[in-house]
């Protein structure tokens, strides 16, 4: 579902997918979601192609023009692709920069409720991490792989890739 292709002498060939990354679709998306609770999550492509990072940036960019709170840009890691990580847009559909909730109020980790260690996770204020942390421990053994800090890690970038798609001048 990539918006484009880069053909082998360089050309840039646009594809139909690219009408999911185009302005009036990231609108009509930001008025199907409910005010203030909606959320929209996308697949952003990798951040090890230069190419692709600049439209990491130019999607936050535009996320928020639109009027999505606080666009955050994550990645994921998946051995079996070329780059071994694709990244993912969450975007809130709110304008007030989140609620600044915490998991815990020790400075330091505090432990949850099945006795797994949980660090503070202010770090992404919008995110609801009292019910993220309920649904993990509603799921008592059931999963193997997931746990809560894969989900707040998962925002945890390269200095440089953080720079570069937040806009803080760092050119690649």
């Amino acid at each position: 579902s990539d918006p484009f292709w880069i053909d082998e002498d360089g050309g840039v060939t646009t594809l139909p997918s690219s009408v999911l990354y185009d302005t009036s679709h990231f609108e009509s998306l930001y008025k199907l979601l409910r005010p203030k609770e909606g959320v929209l999550i996308f697949q952003a492509e990798t951040y090890n192609i230069p190419s692709n990072l600049e439209s990491i940036r130019k999607w936050r960019g535009l996320l928020g023009d639109i009027g999505f709170g606080n666009p955050r840009y994550g990645s994921i890691s998946i051995s079996t692709y070329p780059t071994g990580q694709i990244g993912f847009f969450a975007a809130h559909a709110r304008d007030d920069g989140g609620g600044g909730e915490k998991v815990c109020e020790a400075s330091d980790a505090c432990v949850g409720d099945g006795g797994v260690v949980v660090e503070e996770m202010e770090i992404l204020p919008e995110m609801d991490w009292n019910r993220i942390l309920a649904l993990f421990y509603g799921l008592s053994g059931k999963t193997r792989y997931y746990h809560p800090r894969i989900h707040r890690s998962a925002y945890d970038l390269p200095l440089w890739v953080e720079q570069y798609v937040n806009g803080d001048g760092v050119n690649i």
